[in-house]
């Protein structure tokens, strides 16, 4: 993925400035503070460097508020704020390497279907819907498929288990996270059964979101079993990596290239309600078979291509399509769903994800509902969404009334009440702990997957998620969304006022501040 040689100008580049960092606050330390023109020359030279890195980020391609976030991180706090950009906010890919993706890409997409336009079962205004990501991701949309809700947690771990013992070719999992546990234990004994009986095991976790969770024994009992396994971007706290920031949030579970499990839980405990600080933890996936499980492998594999660091050549995994069907269309499939992949990336212009929620949200006719458990969107988004509102479309949000391990999300959440409230959108908040991910246009086509309305997700993670356009879906979704509802409490504006006081109003403008970059 990397060429090293390509990189020892900025390698040389980096060192020359910390080195200068260096001397700068050993002069500071050692000199006499006596003499003015130590002090003065110690300070220019600080400055000057936190101006060129500031300047360097305004000439960046990268979006105006991410660039003045980072600004004022090197500005406000001189050397440590640069320190922070290098290992954190570099660019670590670079062009070349970003075609190199993309070659990757184009590369697993001749194993994809396209079915003629006239061949689909769309109306010229859901064709619109699917036709922006067909046309800038080149992700066909397939037509036979079924895709059932997975309806509670519990159900999660049967059908993840039964799932995993059915395969007889390969298994890929993606996952944020891996949390050690009961879930994960039991996953980890199939795995290796599995491999011994031949089936080819591989998994991507994240290198931050597995950090202190997937014990390091476990993933030497893995590999010493026959499995692979590859942490996604696994740079560390490294300025001379620079991607620590750069981080695959996609989840998915894929058997043989004909099921997946798929949406919004990561393997642990806590997504099982079974976790003692979790036991309200609410969430939502699907069980999917058909020809859309083809475009969520394809993904895996290009992921596991680029971002594995062992080399992987692209024409080892076009052997799972010419031992398997390449397109598998369920035999129960009576009815058309038609389905995309919509992945996501931190390229510039590879925010599928961010520009599908804007496009499907201003194609909405009647109603939009959401679910989401972080809320920090984008301008374009929660303007897409206001626009929406005043034109008359209805729509409702409900969010998460307690937390999970990050805490200040909630305050970050109910920032944004008054707004939308004012655009007459309708907020409640659940009484537990809601991690689903979705949105119903129309009461007919579905926007689910891995993603959180946020600047993370939106601008900086991979992500991963399905646009569905089937009624009896919509149908069983909006009766989780009523269920919802009736154990949620609406925020008027007397209770949003009372949860944004004056306080939160400055820990807000605090964080605002650095939120697009965590």
């Amino acid at each position: 993925m990397v060429n090293n040689k390509q990189r020892i100008w900025g390698y040389a580049f980096a060192a020359l400035l910390f080195i200068l960092i260096f001397v700068g606050l050993v002069a500071l330390i050692v000199y006499d503070f006596d003499n003015p023109a130590t002090l003065l020359g110690t300070i220019l030279a600080i400055i000057v460097i936190d101006f060129f890195f500031a300047a360097y980020i305004m000439a960046s391609q990268r979006y105006t508020i991410i660039k003045l976030c980072w600004v004022f991180v090197v500005l406000a706090f001189p050397m440590i704020g640069v320190i922070i950009f290098l290992i954190f906010g570099t660019t670590p890919f670079k062009r070349k390497e970003w075609n190199e993706y993309n070659k990757f890409q184009a590369h697993f997409i001749k194993h994809e279907k396209f079915y003629p336009r006239n061949q689909l079962p769309l109306t010229t205004e859901e064709y619109n819907v699917f036709s922006y990501v067909k046309n800038n991701s080149f992700r066909p949309i397939y037509k036979w498929n079924i895709i059932k809700i997975i309806a509670n947690n519990s159900n999660l771990y049967k059908e993840s288990i039964k799932l995993l013992l059915s395969a007889q070719d390969h298994i890929h999992i993606q996952m944020y996270i891996i949390n050690d546990g009961f879930w994960w234990k039991t996953v980890q004994r199939i795995l290796i059964d599995k491999a011994k009986q031949g089936v080819k095991v591989r998994i991507i976790y994240d290198w931050v979101g597995c950090l202190n969770k997937l014990p390091k024994k476990d993933i030497k009992n893995l590999r010493k079993n026959g499995i692979e396994i590859v942490s996604f971007n696994p740079h560390g706290i490294n300025v001379f990596k620079g991607s620590t920031n750069y981080r695959s949030h996609c989840k998915a579970i894929i058997v043989d290239n004909k099921k997946a499990i798929f949406g919004g839980s990561n393997i642990g405990d806590e997504y099982l309600s079974v976790s003692k600080n979790y036991n309200y933890f609410s969430d939502l996936n699907f069980m999917i078979s058909g020809e859309i499980v083809n475009s969520l492998n394809l993904l895996f594999c290009q992921h596991y291509c680029f971002f594995s660091e062992i080399k992987k050549e692209s024409k080892e995994f076009d052997e799972i399509y010419k031992n398997l069907n390449k397109i598998l269309v369920p035999k129960k499939a009576t009815n058309t769903t038609c389905c995309q992949l919509v992945d996501s990336s931190p390229e510039y212009q590879g925010k599928s994800v961010k520009n599908s929620l804007v496009n499907l949200i201003l194609k909405a006719n009647k109603s939009i509902d959401i679910v989401s458990p972080y809320f920090v969107p984008t301008e374009d988004v929660l303007d897409a969404l206001i626009i929406a509102s005043r034109t008359g479309i209805k729509i409702r949000i409900i969010f998460p009334g307690k937390c999970d391990d990050k805490a200040f999300t909630r305050t970050i959440n109910r920032s944004y009440y008054q707004r939308l409230l004012d655009a007459k959108i309708k907020i409640f908040e659940h009484n537990g702990f809601i991690h689903s991910k979705v949105l119903i246009i129309d009461n007919k086509i579905i926007f689910t997957g891995s993603f959180n309305l946020d600047y993370r997700s939106l601008w900086i993670n991979f992500e991963n998620g399905l646009i569905i356009k089937d009624l009896k879906l919509a149908n069983n979704l909006n009766k989780t969304f009523k269920s919802y509802l009736s154990n949620s409490v609406p925020i008027d504006k007397k209770l949003a006022a009372k949860y944004f006081n004056f306080w939160h109003k400055i820990q807000i403008n605090l964080m605002e501040v650095f939120y697009p970059l965590l």
